[in-house]
């Protein structure tokens, strides 16, 4: 569909019937030409996207509703960077697979792969690309084949085999010579190959796979395409030092991105001119362009961007000698890349900050002096400190990961479900478990004392005594574990219940599921069953019925107050039925004005929800918090877990 964003919006109005009008805003955003869709990044496309994919729901149209999936992730993974938005690919998949639609099949396939690698899940991506190209192989299509073997020359290029990725996108070239959309396709191949030039230092060769993709771009009046090459060749250009010519490709790349509004364009490439103002030390220049670059940055909540935008402008600060303005963004710099690996940066030279400004001393000069080089170590003793902190942290998460169950284990035990975990820092104080003993699946939603670093510990802790309990003992019955599970916890942490004493444990809400039948028993959590009843009155509409189960009023621990056996409550289930076990993350959130979603609000969304399967279940859950939560910080971790019979 070759129209330019304003002439579809003016044709739009026109277009009403609401399958049309899916379709006619679909197959905007998905041109032919390429395996992603456009670059739109406008408030106005988003509500569109929306639009389309209510309307979908609204009618049940599979086709707009695999396409509305696959938008979700895309633009959740690759604009606010949000990997939770990933299984909505998922979805999207099977429902292609359903409808037997090859090519978004293929699409899928491959874009999956791509953001797999992002995520740095290697194994998974390179999974995801094989399959692509099996399925591009088996319906003998040219153009897939070739974005196929794109995708493997991508995977190959990020993990630095250069060799291989340049095999891989001169095959894809071969096939994209035979495709419906030879220029752009073989445009975008040529791009790539120049990006695999400049990492092997064949700068010559790579401007000659540049030029030539301008040229293909240029002829086919693709501004987004030739952008990005303009873009590359500024950078080739600013490695061999012809600055001059630098200048020229980044600004005319910038120029074009700011015709097209693409707001991620102009963010990398106002930072890429930013710095090479800094590397011609024209600091006037380069503090322009950075921080117009930190702003769409921020915008945009790029966090990646916005760290390294942040240290870029210390190092303009810190060439110029203006050590407290380089300062103060080498430390938004750690702040930033602390929050995206979770973890809150040092405050430690805000202190010395203060320090500084409060010393007294007879000879002024002196004491810029000495305040110069004290504000000179502290710059890199937070740099030396920062790979080690982050390093911790990281493992940290790596090792509470190991013990949670993956999605094939749940999966496998609870094909209708679905777990919605949400950590409100990098490791998490809410978890949950799995086991199947004999007959019996028994499952746990736990939320252990703290968040964060505390808040992991006593989550291991807690997987190790249910292991204990469950596994090696053999006990089911939920009430019994949960006595056994205190027990245990009084017992490592040493608890005696004298006042002052720390009052460390879990709320917990646990099920042990036999076919249809359930038994429950909680700590402080409760259970919620929505009962699928058919209205007697009108045969057609389906009515649900929530049952709330109470915790006992105790906590897996030791507490002022004395401790009573746990009550084990049975149900009998029918198809149709849904259970919910949850940690108090979700009801407790706050919005941007303050105000806290709350348990009454969790109910009528649960309420609203019950005809969509699991994985939309999720899915809506998710963004719902999200929107409920705007800019507002987590308030703490969130857990939900869903079993549909």
């Amino acid at each position: 569909m070759n129209l330019s964003f304003e002439e579809f919006l003016k044709k739009l109005p026109s277009v009403t019937e609401p399958k049309e009008r899916i379709r006619f805003i679909q197959k905007f955003v998905w041109t032919s030409d390429d395996l992603f869709p456009i670059d739109l990044f406008l408030k106005e496309s988003h509500e569109l996207l929306d639009e389309a994919f209510t309307l979908s729901l609204k009618i049940n149209d599979r086709w707009g509703l695999a396409y509305g999936y696959i938008n979700k992730a895309y633009f959740g993974l690759y604009v606010t960077q949000d990997p939770k938005t990933f299984e909505s690919f998922k979805i999207g998949l099977d429902i292609f697979k359903e409808i037997k639609d090859d090519e978004g099949l293929s699409r899928t396939l491959n874009m999956m792969s791509y953001t797999l690698l992002m995520m740095g899940k290697y194994d998974e991506a390179l999974e995801c690309a094989f399959a692509a190209l099996k399925h591009a192989e088996e319906v003998k299509d040219n153009d897939f084949q070739g974005w196929a073997n794109f995708a493997l020359g991508i995977f190959h290029y990020d993990l630095k085999d250069y060799e291989s990725a340049e095999n891989y996108f001169k095959m894809a070239f071969e096939f994209f010579q035979n495709g419906k959309n030879k220029i752009y396709a073989t445009s975008r191949c040529r791009n790539e190959l120049g990006k695999v030039m400049i990492a092997t230092k064949r700068f010559d060769e790579a401007l000659e796979y540049i030029k030539l993709a301008i040229e293909g771009y240029t002829e086919l009046n693709n501004s987004f395409g030739k952008s990005r090459a303009l873009n590359d060749m500024g950078v080739i250009f600013k490695i061999q030092e012809k600055y001059k010519e630098a200048e020229k490709s980044l600004k005319e790349s910038l120029e074009l991105r700011e015709n097209s509004k693409y707001i991620q364009g102009i963010t990398t490439t106002s930072f890429e001119l930013g710095g090479l103002y800094l590397k011609t030390k024209n600091y006037q220049e380069a503090l322009k362009y950075l921080h117009s670059a930190l702003e769409l940055a921020e915008k945009t909540k790029s966090k990646p961007k916005i760290f390294q935008i942040h240290e870029t402008i210390g190092e303009v600060y810190k060439q110029t000698n203006q050590l407290e303005k380089a300062l103060e963004h080498k430390e938004k710099f750690y702040e930033v890349k602390m929050q995206v690996t979770g973890e809150q940066a040092t405050n430690k030279l805000k202190h010395l900050e203060t320090q500084f400004a409060t010393e007294k001393s007879e000879k002024e000069a002196e004491i810029h002096r000495l305040k110069n080089v004290e504000l000179k170590k502290a710059y890199e003793e937070i740099e030396e400190k920062n790979k080690s902190i982050t390093d911790s942290i990281n493992y940290a998460k790596l090792i509470q990961q190991a013990i949670l169950p993956g999605d094939k284990d749940v999966n496998a035990l609870l094909p209708n479900s679905f777990v919605l975990y949400k950590p409100k820092d990098v490791v998490s104080g809410d978890f949950y478990w799995i086991a199947k003993k004999n007959e019996k699946i028994i499952v746990a939603a736990v939320d252990c004392t703290g968040h964060g670093v505390p808040g992991a510990f006593m989550s291991m802790i807690g997987n190790t005594l249910l292991n204990e309990i469950v596994n090696e003992k053999g006990i089911t019955t939920p009430n019994e574990i949960l006595f056994q599970l205190r027990e245990g916890v009084i017992k490592l942490l040493k608890q005696t219940g004298i006042e002052g004493e720390r009052q460390d444990g879990m709320d917990i809400s646990l099920v042990c599921k036999v076919h249809t039948t359930i038994q429950y028993a909680g700590a402080n959590n409760p259970l919620w069953i929505f009962k699928s009843q058919i209205n007697e009155e009108i045969k057609k509409e389906n009515s649900h019925q929530l049952i709330i189960t109470k915790a006992d009023k105790q906590p897996i621990g030791i507490y002022f107050g004395t401790p009573k056996p746990f009550t084990n409550h049975t149900f009998e289930l029918k198809k149709g039925d849904t259970v919910y076990i949850f940690s108090d993350g979700f009801a407790d959130q706050f919005s941007n004005s303050g105000k806290k979603l709350m348990s009454s609000k969790f109910k009528e969304t649960l309420a609203d929800i019950q005809q969509m399967n699991m994985s939309e279940q999720k899915l809506f859950l998710d963004n719902f918090i999200e929107n409920w939560k705007g800019t507002a910080e987590q308030t703490d971790d969130i857990l939900i877990i869903g079993i549909h019979i």
